[in-house]
C-alpha cells in the first residue's frame, strides 16, 4: 500500500503538466491584446490564425478588428433585423460562415467607432458605478457565494458524510483494503454519476435554454432537494432508508454540476468587457472561495445544543441542510431579480460589445443604495481631512 500512493501522486503530474505546457504556448486574446494592450496590428495578426484560410489580410483599427475577405468573395445581404435574406443563405456553407463572421464584426461596431476607453480609476467608476454594472458584479459574486457555501460546508465531495448516508446505522468495513474499496464504490455512484450526468445535461441544454434560465432551476431545485433531505434525514437514517438518501443525494449533484456549480463561472465571463473581464470574475470566484470558508467555519464552531458537533455526522447534516435551503433560496432571488439574461431572443446572443454598453437607463448610481453609499463616502472623506487638519 506505501507505494499505490505515490504511484496516484506521480502519475498526477502528468496531466498538470500537459495542462502547463498548452498554457505556457497559448497566444493572448485578440480581444485582449487590442482593447486593453492597445496593439491592434498585433491583434489583427493573432485573430488571422482563428478564421478561414480564405481570408488573407486583416485591417485592425483601435476600435475593433475586422478581416475583409477575399477580392472574389461578396458579403451576403442583410436585412433590417440582421438575419441574412433567403436568397444569399443558399450560398455554400463554409462562404456563409465566413460572411456571418464578417457581417457579426461589422453590425459589432456600427453603432459606435470609438476606441474602448484606457484602464482608468474614471472609466472604472463611470462602468461599475454610473451604468449600473456594479449591481451585476455584486449579484454575481452572491450567486457564487451561494453555491460555495453549501457545496463545500456540506462536504458533497467527503467520503465520511457519504459513508454516513451509504450505511445508515449500519456498520461500516473496518480494515483498510474494504474501507478502500468501500469508499471508491461510494464516491463513483454518489459523486462521479451525479457530476457526469450533470455536466453532460449542461452542455446540451445551457444554450438552448440559457445560462440564467437554467441557474434559477437549479436553484430552485437545490432548494426543494435540501428541504426534503433535512425533514426527512432522521427518519431514513433510523429505519435504514439509506438507498432513498442515496438517491436524493446524486441528484443533489446532478442539480449542482447541471447548474449553478457550472453557470455561476460562467456567467462572470460573459457579462462585463474584456478590460474589465478576469477583475469582475476573479471577484465572483473569490466571494465563492469566502463562501466555502464561512461554511467550514460555521461547521466548526457553531452548538447546535444537545451536544452535536462537526463529528457527529448523522445529528448535524439535517440542521445545515436545512439552513443552507435559504441560501439556495437567496441564489434563486438574485438570479431572478439582478442577473441580467445573456440572449436577446429568438434573434441570437448579445455580443460582447452589446454587453459592454452596460444598465444606461437604470444605473446603480441612481438607486437608493448608491446615494446613500455616496453620502457616507463624502462624510468620512470630510471628517478625515478633518482629522488629518487636526493633527497637523
Amino acid at each position: 500500500m506505501d507505494c499505490i500512493w505515490r504511484w496516484i501522486v506521480g502519475v498526477g503530474v502528468i496531466p498538470a503538466v500537459i495542462a502547463l505546457w498548452f498554457r505556457l504556448t497559448i497566444i493572448e486574446s485578440p480581444r485582449y491584446t487590442a482593447d486593453v494592450g492597445r496593439d491592434s496590428r498585433k491583434a489583427a495578426s493573432e485573430l488571422s490564425r482563428y478564421l478561414p484560410s480564405e481570408i488573407d489580410s486583416a485591417v485592425a483599427s483601435t476600435t475593433s478588428i475586422e478581416i475583409q475577405p477575399q477580392l472574389g468573395l461578396r458579403r451576403s445581404t442583410i436585412n433590417g433585423n440582421g438575419r441574412i435574406s433567403s436568397s444569399e443563405s443558399r450560398r455554400s456553407n463554409e462562404e456563409t460562415l465566413v460572411e456571418i463572421h464578417l457581417e457579426d464584426q461589422r453590425l459589432a461596431t456600427a453603432n459606435d467607432n470609438k476606441p474602448p476607453p484606457v484602464l482608468s480609476w474614471e472609466d472604472f467608476k463611470e462602468y461599475f458605478w454610473y451604468k449600473g454594472n456594479l449591481r451585476t458584479l455584486i449579484a454575481t459574486s452572491m450567486c457564487w457565494f451561494c453555491v460555495d457555501l453549501p457545496f463545500y460546508g456540506l462536504g458533497m465531495n467527503s467520503l465520511h458524510i457519504i459513508s454516513t448516508i451509504w450505511h445508515g446505522i449500519g456498520t461500516p468495513p473496518q480494515h483498510i483494503y474494504p474501507i478502500l474499496i468501500d469508499d471508491v464504490w461510494q464516491s463513483l455512484v454518489v459523486v462521479s454519476i451525479g457530476a457526469i450526468a450533470g455536466c453532460a445535461i449542461t452542455f446540451v441544454a445551457i444554450d438552448k435554454v440559457g445560462r440564467r434560465n437554467i441557474q434559477m432551476i437549479g436553484f430552485f431545485f437545490l432548494f426543494i432537494l435540501f428541504i426534503i433531505i433535512g425533514g426527512s434525514f432522521n427518519h431514513l437514517y433510523n429505519i435504514g432508508g439509506s438507498a432513498a438518501t442515496i438517491v436524493l443525494y446524486i441528484l443533489c449533484q446532478i442539480f449542482f454540476n447541471f447548474v449553478p456549480n457550472t453557470t455561476t463561472y460562467i456567467i462572470p465571463a460573459e457579462l462585463f468587457p474584456t478590460r474589465y473581464r478576469a477583475l469582475s470574475h476573479g471577484i465572483s470566484a473569490a466571494f465563492g472561495k469566502l463562501g466555502s470558508v464561512l461554511a467550514q467555519l460555521f461547521l466548526a464552531y457553531v452548538n447546535y445544543g444537545q451536544d452535536i458537533d462537526y463529528n457527529h455526522i448523522q445529528l448535524w447534516l439535517p440542521y445545515s441542510l436545512l439552513i443552507f435551503s435559504i441560501f439556495m433560496l437567496l441564489g434563486l432571488l438574485i438570479t431572478i431579480f439582478y442577473i441580467p439574461t445573456s440572449e436577446i431572443g429568438s434573434d441570437g446572443v448579445k455580443t460582447l460589445e452589446e454587453w459592454e454598453v452596460g444598465r444606461p437607463a437604470n444605473g446603480f448610481s441612481k438607486t437608493w443604495a448608491a446615494s446613500n453609499i455616496a453620502r457616507v463616502w463624502r462624510w468620512s472623506s470630510r471628517s478625515w481631512d478633518g482629522i488629518v487638519g487636526l493633527i497637523d
